[in-house]
C-alpha cells in the first residue's frame, strides 16, 4: 500500500489555504487543513502530520505559541515545522527559531523553492524516522536471546545482533558485509536459496525452517530460522531469526535410538525366550546320554557339550536381561579357571597335529566381570583361531 506524506496547512486566511492547495496538490501528498492554532493542535494529535506548513499571523494564537504547543508533545516534537512569512524581520526569525520553527518560506510564494524546501524537511524527517526505527530495532534485537540477522536481496548481511555473533562463536563486526551463505553447510544452501526465492514470489508469507550453519571453528549447528520480509533503511530486506537446536536435535536422535533399543530388546526377549525352549530339552538329553556310556572319552566329550550349552543357556539369560532393561550382574571370577576352560576347548577343536601349551601362574587375581561377556570374548577367539588354523592346513 502506497504511503503519502501528510502536510498540515495552517493559515485562518481561506485563500493563503487555496493558494497552498494548488501549489502542492498533485505531487502526491495528503493536505490537511486548519484555518485556527486550537484546530491545527488537535489534527496535528490526531494524524501526526509528516509537515507542518505554519502561518506566522492566525487567529486565536499565534505562530510561535502553535509551535511552542507542537514541539511540547513528546509524539510531535520532532516533526519538521516550516513557517509562513510575510515580513523578512531578522528578530521574528530568532524567535521562530527559538520556539522550534525548523525552516522558513515566504510570501508571495515562488513554487520552486516552496517545493524544493517542502521535499527537503520531508526528506530530512523521513531519514530522522529510519534513524528512529534502526535504533529501536537494534535495541529489540540486542535485547533478544535468538540470533537475529538482516540480509538484502543479494544475501548480504547488513546486521546481526550479539545472539548470532556468540552463536556462531564469532565477532560481529566480521559477520556484517558478509554472504549469509558462508555460514550454511554445502548440503544446505540449495534449499535456502529457494526459501529465499519463495519469499521474493510472496514477500507476505513468513517461512519456518530448518538448516545446518558453520561455526567460527568449523563445528556444524543444527538451527531452525523463522524469515520474513520488510522494509529497512528504505529498501527490501529479510529478517532472520534464528535458534540454535543442536542439543534438541541430540536429544531427540538420543530418544529415538532408545526407542530403536526397546524395539530390540522386545524382539530379542521373544527369541530368546524360544531359545532357551530349545536349549532345556538338549541339556536333559546330555544327562541321559551321560548314563549311557561310561568311557571316559565319550564323557569328555560330553561334558564340553554341556559346558557350551550351559555358556548358550547363560547368554540366553543375558538376553532375556538386556530385553527386560536389566543390569548385566558381575560376579568374581577365577581368572585361572577360565584359562583352564580354554585350554580344554582348544584340545578338543584343533587337530591333534597342533601341540597346545598353555602357562598359568599359580596365584592369579580375580577379577569383577560378567561371566557371560566373558565366554562370548572366549567363543569368539575360538572360531577366529579355528578359521586360522584352517586357511593354514588348506592345501594350495
Amino acid at each position: 500500500m502506497q504511503y503519502f506524506n501528510r502536510i498540515l496547512i495552517v493559515d485562518d486566511e481561506i485563500d493563503g489555504r487555496k493558494n497552498l492547495e494548488e501549489l502542492l496538490i498533485g505531487q502526491g501528498y495528503n493536505l490537511i487543513f486548519a484555518d485556527n492554532g486550537y484546530e491545527a493542535l488537535a489534527k496535528a494529535l490526531e494524524l501526526i502530520p509528516d509537515l507542518v506548513l505554519l502561518d506566522l499571523k492566525i487567529s486565536s494564537m499565534n505562530g510561535f505559541e502553535v509551535c511552542q504547543q507542537i514541539r511540547s508533545e513528546p509524539v510531535l516534537a520532532e516533526v519538521p515545522i516550516i513557517m509562513i512569512i510575510n515580513i523578512d524581520n531578522r528578530g521574528f526569525r530568532l524567535q521562530a527559531i527559538e520556539a522550534g520553527v525548523d525552516d522558513f518560506i515566504s510570501k508571495p510564494f515562488d513554487y520552486i523553492e516552496l517545493q524544493a524546501r517542502v521535499q527537503s524537511n520531508l526528506r530530512l524527517n523521513r531519514y530522522r524516522k529510519l534513524f528512529l526505527e534502526r535504533i529501536k530495532f537494534e535495541g529489540i534485537t540486542e535485547l533478544s536471546s535468538g540470533g537475529i540477522a538482516v540480509i538484502d536481496t543479494q544475501g548480504t548481511i547488513v546486521r546481526a545482533n550479539n545472539a548470532i555473533a556468540q552463536m556462531l562463536d564469532i565477532n560481529k563486526d566480521n559477520i556484517v558485509q558478509k554472504k549469509i551463505f558462508d555460514f550454511i553447510t554445502l548440503d544446505k544452501k540449495n534449499k535456502f536459496t529457494e526459501y529465499l526465492t519463495s519469499l521474493n514470489e510472496n514477500s507476505e508469507q513468513i517461512i519456518q525452517a530448518e538448516i545446518n550453519m558453520f561455526k567460527s571453528n568449523g563445528d556444524v549447528l543444527s538451527v531452525e530460522f523463522d524469515a520474513s520480509n520488510f522494509i529497512w533503511e528504505g529498501k527490501k530486506a529479510t529478517q532472520l531469526v534464528i535458534r540454535d537446536i543442536t542439543d534438541k536435535k541430540k536429544l531427540e536422535a538420543h530418544l529415538l535410538r532408545a526407542q530403536r533399543m526397546d524395539n530390540i530388546g522386545a524382539l530379542s526377549s521373544g527369541i530368546a525366550h524360544d531359545l532357551n525352549n530349545v536349549l532345556t530339552p538338549v541339556l536333559m538329553s546330555l544327562e541321559i546320554l551321560k548314563r549311557s556310556f561310561s568311557d571316559r572319552q565319550t564323557h569328555n566329550v560330553l561334558n564340553l557339550m554341556e559346558n557350551s550349552l550351559n555358556r548358550g543357556v547363560e547368554l540366553v539369560k543375558q538376553i532375556l536381561s538386556f530385553g527386560r532393561g536389566s543390569e548385566n550382574n558381575q560376579t568374581v571370577v577365577q581368572v585361572k579357571r577360565v584359562i583352564l576352560e580354554i585350554e580344554e576347548v582348544l584340545k578338543e577343536t584343533f587337530s591333534k597335529l597342533i601341540e597346545i601349551q598353555i602357562n598359568v601362574l599359580e596365584e592369579l587375581w580375580t577379577v569383577n566381570a560378567n561371566i557371560t561377556q566373558i565366554h562370548q570374548i572366549q567363543l569368539t577367539m575360538l572360531l577366529l583361531m579355528n578359521a586360522m588354523f584352517q586357511a593354514i592346513e588348506m592345501p594350495e
